[in-house]
């Protein structure tokens, strides 16, 4: 979560932090989406 805070962290990485773990726990793609809000496409790009 550091990352998050740095003030120059690119952006997508940044947002990427909080979905990594999220994924990586098998928690669906609409699940995800909805906390950081980004849509279930994006989830599912990253989820690769």
């Amino acid at each position: 979560m550091a990352l998050t805070m740095r003030c120059k962290t690119a952006q997508p990485l940044a947002l990427r932090v909080p979905i990594a773990p999220a994924c990586a726990e098998g928690t669906a793609n609409n699940a995800v989406a909805a906390k950081p809000q980004v849509t279930q496409q994006t989830v599912s790009k990253w989820r690769g």
